[in-house]
């Protein structure tokens, strides 16, 4: 095996130096005549990347008989002509990856009868008529990321194996309706990225299909004729507005279907009948107003997040009781009646950030035993009434940062209905946190020995109750830091407590003083004893324009939704960063106020 691997190299190494016109040695186990090399080296893999593609037109190949993979990627070829591969009668496989062909002959691959494999990805191939029909053995071809514009009738005649089509990132608006009428074995058609709007699939000839993806394009409706063998079906990013009662029908064996970032603002309440093993859907970034009814009953992950849900009616998810994962973020929602998700007795993560929920009332989260994660970042909380969390054994993650509402409470020990919970998140939730806080000064909450992580940052504090750490005894992250924080002898326990326990404190900023002034920046680790005992009594005002500096300068989650409504409004392509072209207009603004504010001096001065 070594040998043969260094008959490669000196081949490979022996090809580019003649190409540049260089005098070499005859490699190992070659016959050199001449500017022509002889090779009968019966490789599996042969791997010409980055070798001259004038060489390789002029045929010096022709006596390599034996090779079964040939990989010519990264080179300069331009054409193919008919004379390349004639020699190459036992080849599989070939990768032609990452060149300039823009056209190839027709009798180019006529001779490889043998060929199972090839690969065409990043050309500039305009069209394919003709160039295929002697590879009957066919069974994998990739054509992405070319400049093909239409997919014509005999384009993949006489290619009944072919298992593997891939047309990625291509230009083709019109596909024939009998382009794929002879692939009568093939499992995955790849169209993502190309500009399609309209085209029938016929399921009576692609019923081997498993996998048929048409993300990015600029269909209008759901093709017609999908086969039942589908199981993997994506439609994100088009421009489909409604999901009819037919639409779907058939498609007996889909387990996941994709319809982000469309236009959708109906489903038929019967578009999902018949589709029983459906495992995974995707509604994201669309325009629906409602939940769908009607869901399929053996679904384990729902994403509707983007959407303008606006209400959770009671036993919405009833007929689909294996749901795992529900995401509903960055919606509208004002209300979710309760028992909303009974039945969900599988629910693991509910995903509810970004919306407008003022009140968690009772029993809004009743019957979800196996819920471990439940995500509330980033809505107007301003009440938290009793038995909100009753019944959520398994709970390990809350998240009600970002409630922003300082005259937000807590009415109950929400930890007594939690008892497995590990990490509490109300970070930039002054109410909540000062609320939660009162009571633990107060005595009102009970020791609770499963949290382990709780983040308190940005929340204007001025202190925590000394008290904390009996209720929390095995506390590893206990985050504190962009805090109001006042220095006085009331402190001096939180002081000393940081310097010896070994739990995490803060992240990125270490807890530092606000008041009194003569202590202000201070880090709390810092100061002495005599410092803290010394202060003056804080002044409890925690209104928020007065500690700006300790609020949070951005939600993430708010954040992520105005980029999106910015996208979608102005039809941004998929992956154009927004934050960074909103960035630049603000510099350009800036430049253009200054270069005005320096004509004026300059006009007034001369004055």
């Amino acid at each position: 095996m070594y040998r043969l691997a260094r008959q490669v190299c000196f081949l490979v190494f022996g090809l580019c130096l003649l190409v540049a016109g260089l005098e070499a040695q005859c490699p190992d186990g070659c016959r050199c005549s001449g500017d022509r090399i002889d090779c009968p080296v019966p490789e599996a893999l042969f791997n010409l990347v980055g070798c001259d593609s004038k060489k390789l037109d002029r045929g010096r190949l022709e006596n390599i008989h034996e090779i079964k993979q040939l990989c010519l990627t990264q080179n300069r070829l331009l054409s193919i002509n008919s004379r390349l591969f004639r020699s190459f009668l036992g080849l599989r496989k070939l990768d032609l990856t990452n060149n300039q062909i823009s056209s190839i002959s027709e009798e180019a691959f006529e001779s490889l009868t043998e060929l199972q494999g090839i690969v065409l990805f990043k050309n500039n191939l305009y069209d394919i008529k003709n160039i295929f029909k002697r590879n009957t053995k066919l069974t994998f071809l990739n054509l992405g990321s070319n400049q093909i514009t239409e997919i014509g009738e005999n384009d993949f005649e006489n290619l009944s194996n072919l298992k593997y089509l891939d047309l990625t990132s291509n230009q083709i608006t019109t596909i024939n309706p009998k382009a794929f009428e002879p692939l009568v074995n093939l499992r995955y058609l790849v169209l993502q990225n190309n500009k399609l709007v309209d085209f029938s699939v016929l399921s009576y000839t692609l019923k081997s299909l498993r996998v048929a993806d048409f993300t990015n394009n600029r269909l209008e409706r759901v093709p017609k004729g999908l086969p039942e063998s589908i199981n993997d079906l994506r439609f994100g990013k088009n421009n489909i507005t409604k999901i009819g009662k037919s639409d779907l029908k058939h498609i007996s064996a889909l387990q996941l279907l994709t319809l982000n970032e469309n236009q959708i603002n109906s489903i038929h309440d019967n578009a999902f009948n018949g589709l029983d093993n459906v495992k995974e859907i995707w509604l994201n970034s669309n325009e629906l107003f409602t939940l769908p009814t009607k869901l399929p009953r053996n679904l384990v992950k729902l994403a509707i997040n983007s959407n303008l849900i606006s209400r959770i009616e009671r036993h919405a998810f009833v007929k689909s009781p294996l749901i795992e994962e529900l995401t509903v973020e960055t919606n509208k929602l004002t209300e979710i009646e309760p028992e909303a998700f009974s039945k969900l007795s599988m629910l693991k993560d509910l995903n509810l950030q970004s919306n407008e929920l003022h009140t968690l009332s009772s029993g809004i989260f009743k019957d979800l035993p196996n819920l471990v994660s439940l995500r509330l970042a980033n809505n107007p909380i301003a009440t938290i009434q009793r038995r909100s969390f009753e019944s959520l054994p398994s709970l390990h993650t809350l998240d009600i940062s970002y409630g922003e509402l300082e005259s937000a409470r807590v009415q109950m020990d929400l930890f007594r209905e939690m008892p497995n919970l590990q990490e509490f998140n109300l970070m930039n939730s002054p109410g909540l946190c000062k609320s939660l806080l009162d009571r633990v000064r107060n005595g009102q909450i009970e020791v609770t020995k499963s949290v382990q992580k709780i983040d308190f940052r940005y929340n204007i504090l001025k202190n925590v109750p000394e008290n904390i750490r009996g209720i929390f005894p095995r506390l590893t992250t206990f985050l504190l830091n962009n805090n109001a924080w006042h220095c006085d002898s009331n402190l001096l326990w939180l002081k000393r407590w940081l310097g010896t326990s070994d739990i995490t404190f803060y992240k990125d900023k270490t807890p530092a003083c606000c008041t009194p002034s003569k202590l202000k920046g201070q880090l709390l680790r810092d100061l002495s004893d005599n410092e803290y005992l010394t202060s003056s009594a804080a002044e409890y005002r925690t209104d928020s324009n007065r500690y700006a500096e300790y609020r949070a300068s951005r939600n993430p989650s708010s954040l992520e939704k105005s980029q999106l409504q910015k996208a979608r409004s102005s039809r941004i392509g998929f992956g154009t960063n927004v934050a960074v072209r909103d960035d630049s207009n603000e510099r350009k603004r800036r430049r253009s106020s200054r270069r005005h504010n320096r004509r004026n001096k300059r006009k007034y001065s001369r004055q």
